[in-house]
């Protein structure tokens, strides 16, 4: 074992904390697994080591890549007649085999039975989807518990949930009255049972662009492998995973496909989107949203995407009063801000170290105050610029009023609360997917009596005639819980919720994310968003072309993107007629322009659109404009200029123009 345990460490291979128990061979689980072990201090007890997931990868594999020392001890000596190591797959310290299956321990009070097959039966022992039975979800990687805080919204129930770190076990358990299971690697599946829908928000730093974007080769990006055991052990009807945006770009595309590929192995029908969480929120938020749908269930439909409402919303309204501009606690110290004002990236453009009051906030991570990337409120009469307060990430990310977090109610460690908020998933958007999902795969989510408020005290919004817009009803009431109430803006916001579930000529625009490429109907909804003349539908739709465009010259894919800007009545006489838009429009549209500049099928017909080149012009000159927005569009008339024929971009002047100003705005 010692010299095991010294060839794994060498390799990097031996798994961190527990990693050595006693072993019971044989077909055993559970109680009789226990009893046959024999007493762990006996010499001749067979023992478990532990790898990493990158090891049992490697080991799986197997061939000439091991190690040798360990090579070495996987063989037959002569004069024994086994080898004195062997590898044995599938095997965790928690799993029955290794002493501790008996009988498997689930921290959730009042739940003995994890599902109810359907009368007739359901392979998997799920629920039957009746009334009298909710539906069932575990949370794998749960942080703080946004997919429960999003699922329970639906009716259903947790029946197993891990998590490593005890900061967030703490949360989690004074918010739901459970404690999650800690280090997945631990955990036998016998643990977990069959349920019928899996969530998890698998790390996300081996794909981030904030990291070291090692992908699978990090030993952090080995753990997706821990959700693929779990299925196909205990067969869910249904997968939703969330991660970074740049899981999609990451190594050309190849890591997102391998994720893909082997969900489809395991038995599943797979779907991707890209959803911006400022559809619903103000922040800008975009993550990768994974769906996956097991063949082999009677009765399924396609899946489809939800539909959300895109709302102006911004985030002055998620503020709390101004008290919390003069709270130390919040504030810069005078010796921060004077830093904070001779940085270069605050010399250059204040604004990207500002939060804009009347548009949406920069992506929350879990290094906010740490000094890397953070985004600062400075509001009319306050002494110097202020962080954004624990309630106010909270509403950033969806999480209702009621939460309770640390810092707060005998949780420990206020700043602690930052980093959980950063990194978790944003529940608004998880119950709106998950409720399509129910839908698709026939389970029935709990219902209110009539009249009754919802879990978290919000008046029940209408449904409309809409059977799929109606299905986002309870992710808009998480929405509603996760604002500030009784405010003119909470009124407000109420109202669009209602104006968009009840149809007719309510003026909400919608949108469904955006995937590889754009379809035509994409290219239908996206010119809708451009043609509201509301500020976050344009901005929304400007992110999502410029997003896919970016995806597609990344991973050399069909040019949807670019040709349904480029085509003959295509968009970018709304795109480049952004430019005239509000200063979030603005930003948003240049941004994408420089997109799209890289792209030849564009480069022509920019080229001649005379006013936008006149307005990339005054971009560049204008002091006020500077900043970031000046130099790219600075870099879009060098594009211009490079591409195509070689030859500059044609003098300013009205013949021509493309933009199509006065019909759009």
């Amino acid at each position: 074992v010692d010299a095991l345990r010294r060839a794994l460490r060498k390799a990097a291979w031996l798994k961190a904390g527990i990693n050595v128990t006693p072993y019971a061979e044989g077909d055993a689980t559970g109680a009789e697994a226990a009893a046959a072990l024999p007493d762990a201090d006996a010499p001749s007890v067979l023992r478990a080591v532990h790898v990493t997931p990158l090891g049992a990868a490697a080991m799986a594999a197997g061939g000439a890549g091991l190690p040798t020392a360990i090579e070495g001890l996987l063989k037959q000596q002569p004069g024994e007649s086994t080898a004195a190591v062997r590898w044995v797959p599938g095997l965790r310290v928690r799993s029955a085999a290794c002493g501790f299956g008996r009988p498997a321990t689930r921290p959730w009070a009042a739940v003995e039975v994890v599902g109810v097959a359907s009368e007739g039966g359901d392979e998997s022992g799920g629920s039957s989807g009746s009334d009298q039975q909710p539906f069932t979800y575990s949370e794998l990687f749960a942080g703080i518990g946004g997919f429960r805080v999003a699922l329970d919204s639906l009716g259903g129930r947790c029946v197993f949930a891990s998590e490593l770190d005890e900061s967030a076990q703490k949360v989690y358990h004074k918010n739901f009255g459970d404690c999650p299971f800690g280090d997945i690697l631990e955990i036998g599946t016998e643990e977990i049972g069959s349920h019928d829908v899996l969530t998890g928000g698998f790390p996300c730093q081996p794909f981030s662009n904030l990291g070291e974007k090692q992908g699978f080769a990090d030993p952090r990006g080995q753990l997706f492998r821990e959700i693929i055991r779990v299925i196909y052990a205990c067969r869910p009807r249904a997968v939703i995973l969330e991660n970074v945006a740049n899981l999609v770009y990451i190594d050309g595309g190849s890591s997102l496909e391998q994720i893909l590929q082997d969900l489809s192995d395991v038995g599943y029908d797979v779907d991707w989107r890209l959803i911006n969480c400022s559809e619903l929120l103000p922040q800008q938020r975009l993550r990768l949203y994974i769906v996956g749908l097991r063949r082999d269930i009677d009765g399924k439909t396609d899946f489809r995407w939800p539909e959300l409402p895109v709302l102006d919303t911004s985030l002055a309204q998620v503020l709390e009063g101004p008290e919390v501009d003069n709270d130390t606690q919040n504030m810069l110290s005078e010796e921060q801000f004077a830093k904070l004002q001779t940085s270069s990236e605050y010399m250059q453009d204040p604004e990207k170290r500002l939060a804009q009051l009347h548009a949406k906030a920069r992506t929350l991570t879990s290094g906010y105050r740490g000094g890397i990337r953070s985004e600062f409120v400075f509001r009319v009469g306050a002494p110097r610029p202020r962080y954004f307060t624990v309630r106010e990430c909270a509403r950033l990310q969806g999480f209702p009023e009621s939460f309770v977090h640390c810092g707060s109610e005998g949780l420990p460690d206020r700043n602690r609360a930052y980093h959980q908020l950063g990194n978790a998933v944003c529940p608004v958007v998880v119950a709106a997917i998950a409720a399509c999902v129910l839908s698709a795969i026939g389970l029935q989510r709990g219902t209110l009596p009539s009249g009754a408020a919802t879990s978290h005290g919000i008046e029940p919004l209408p449904r409309g005639p809409d059977p799929h817009r109606g299905l986002t009803a309870s992710a808009l009431e998480l929405l509603l819980a996760a604002s500030p109430t009784d405010t003119a803006e909470s009124l407000q916001l109420r109202a669009l919720c209602e104006a968009f579930l009840l149809g007719g000529s309510s003026g909400v625009p919608s949108s469904t994310g955006c995937g590889r490429e754009l379809s035509a109907s994409d290219v239908e909804g996206l010119r809708r968003l451009l043609t509201s003349n509301l500020p976050g539908a344009q901005t929304t739709a400007l992110f999502a072309i410029g997003r896919v465009a970016y995806l597609e010259g990344q991973t050399g894919v069909a040019k949807t993107a670019p040709a349904a800007v480029a085509a003959s009545g295509g968009l970018l006489a709304l795109v480049t007629g952004c430019l005239a838009g509000a200063n979030e429009v603005q930003r948003q549209a240049v941004t994408t322009l420089k997109i799209l500049s890289t792209f030849e099928s564009v480069v022509g017909p920019l080229a001649r659109d005379a006013c936008a080149l006149q307005r990339l012009r005054e971009f560049m000159q204008d002091a006020e404009a500077g900043g970031s927005i000046g130099r790219q569009a600075g870099e879009i008339l060098q594009n211009l200029g490079v591409l195509g024929n070689g030859s500059p971009p044609p003098a300013m002047g009205t013949a021509g123009c493309e933009c199509a100003c006065a019909e759009v705005f």
